[in-house]
């Protein structure tokens, strides 16, 4: 069964809303890690560098899930 990206959406939102502070912390950490991971490929070796780079891609689509809002889905 796919994941359904909306249910992330509702749930951060209830997440951000009911703790605000903690929410931003949540996100800089994320987006610190998002960064290191990114930064990392970089470094990575030819052996490493796929690997390295489907991490940074990872990190930073996880960041795009919780830092914008749920789009409206049409049927």
């Amino acid at each position: 069964m796919p994941a359904d990206l909306k249910k992330f959406g509702e749930i951060a939102l209830r997440w951000k809303n009911s703790d605000p502070d903690l929410y931003k912390q949540f996100l800089l950490l994320l987006d610190a890690y998002a960064f290191d991971v990114t930064l990392a490929v970089t470094e990575a070796s030819s052996a490493e560098i796929l690997q390295a780079q489907g991490r940074a891609q990872q990190a930073r689509k996880f960041l795009q899930l919780f830092s914008e809002p749920p789009r409206a889905t049409s049927l």
